[in-house]
């Protein structure tokens, strides 16, 4: 049986339209200010700078209370993963606030550690890795 991956959201909200920035952290390292409205290839970029972050892919969604939802979800991290803390010091607007929630807790593969667990970690970390290629080079042309 394969871990579940760690799925995390990181919503931001105000009392009126928002603008300015946030951050994020894990591990005792910060992203640069993400911009109210972070495309979900600007957070994937900025968390992936953090050397505690594995690999990430990130959805947005918008919501009535005048802020985005991202949804990260970890998919190479074995485990429960860390939640990610947020600063909202740099978004502007009446009752601006940044929450981060922990929607489904990383688990470890049954076999993880064992001869066989590590040949499928291995094997789907290559088919990562092979087309995570693959897409960069089908953009490229």
């Amino acid at each position: 049986m394969l871990g579940q991956t760690e799925v995390q959201t990181v919503k931001t909200s105000g009392n009126e339209e928002l603008s300015g920035a946030f951050t994020l952290t894990s591990d005792g390292q910060t992203t640069a200010p993400l911009p109210f409205d972070a495309s979900p290839f600007f957070v994937e970029q900025a968390l992936g700078r953090l050397y505690a972050v594995p690999n990430v892919d990130v959805t947005r969604t918008t919501h009535a209370d005048h802020g985005f939802t991202w949804t990260l979800t970890f998919d190479r991290a074995v485990g429960n993963f860390p939640v990610i803390l947020a600063n909202a010091n740099g978004l502007i607007g009446s009752g601006a606030a940044v929450d981060v929630a922990e929607l489904r807790m990383g688990t470890v593969p049954a076999h993880y550690g064992s001869a066989e667990g590590t040949l499928i970690i291995s094997f789907y970390i290559l088919l990562s890795l092979f087309s995570a290629l693959y897409s960069a080079l089908y953009s490229a042309l």
